[in-house]
């Protein structure tokens, strides 16, 4: 192991990060479920809890499972294998790839983030805790029954992304203006995520 970089020493900051061998280490005060990764240019940004830490000369599609510690076992999970499997506090799961994976989110209140690689043969298991799916990009999926399961409490977040035939889910469609949630109906059709 490399550089172990606190997280909150280096709030504001850039800082020199190698993906193979530096760790960006989080404080009981940070959980994985509140990270957000945002590619800026050839860094990235790491904000939790409102705290930002860019890495410098790295892209998220680089970025390993073992370059996030979490002092309170929350864990962050790359698609860089097929089973991404949780802790039972609040995670933190990126895909980067169009392949079938599997996600097993565990208790808490998880972030999965799939972008536009969201697939029908993709599993995810919410688990317990109200757990959030992003997705964004050009995206047309007509989910199968084993999807997106364990999903009472579950939103499915966007920009610009039309939720249709959702009957269990909790959907939170968020736009350029306004966010509001929105209860489905029952419907026939089978359940479908259309992005333009």
């Amino acid at each position: 192991m490399g550089n172990i970089i606190n997280f909150a020493d280096a709030a504001g900051t850039t800082v020199s990060f190698s993906f193979s061998e530096d760790q960006l280490s989080f404080d009981g005060l940070f959980s994985a479920g509140k990270l957000t990764l945002m590619q800026l240019g050839s860094d990235v940004a790491v904000t939790c809890n409102g705290t930002t830490v860019t890495l410098a000369a790295v892209t998220i599609d680089e970025l390993l499972d073992a370059d996030f510690a979490f002092a309170d076992g929350s864990v962050v999970r790359f698609d860089t294998s097929n089973q991404l499997t949780g802790s039972d506090q609040a995670d933190y799961f990126y895909f980067r790839n169009s392949s079938s994976d599997a996600v097993t989110a565990g208790a808490a209140d998880d972030t999965i983030v799939v972008g536009d690689h969201l697939e029908a043969t993709d599993a995810i298991d919410g688990g317990g805790g109200n757990d959030t799916v992003t997705v964004s990009g050009s995206l047309s999926v007509a989910l199968s029954p084993t999807t997106i399961t364990e999903a009472s409490g579950m939103s499915i977040t966007s920009v610009a992304t039309r939720c249709i035939g959702f009957r269990r889910f909790r959907i939170a469609l968020t736009g350029r203006k306004r966010s509001h949630p929105v209860r489905s109906k029952r419907a026939s059709v089978a359940p479908h995520i259309s992005s333009q």
